[in-house]
């Protein structure tokens, strides 16, 4: 990894037709949706989430995601779609 580059780590979905296959310095190992998506909160210092629309929505893993983070107390950022 050079100098001043951010490291990239994969967390992939357990559902392979879901997973992008792109290159990282690290894969982890396939996890069901919410235990990946806990394990990104879990490892990251803040949460850039891009959920489909502004309003919060129940059944949203990237809603969920973005719950957990501030019960956590993990910044996060909410992209405008």
């Amino acid at each position: 990894m050079a100098a001043g580059r951010a490291k990239t780590v994969l967390h992939p979905p357990s559902n392979p037709a879901k997973r992008a296959y792109c290159e990282a310095d690290e894969v982890l190992p396939a996890l069901p949706y919410l235990e990946r998506n806990r394990a990104i909160v879990d490892a990251c210092g803040i949460l850039v989430a891009t959920p489909k629309g502004l309003q919060e929505e129940l059944r949203s893993g990237t809603w969920a995601t973005v719950r957990y983070a501030r019960k956590r107390g993990v910044p996060v950022i909410v992209l405008d779609p």
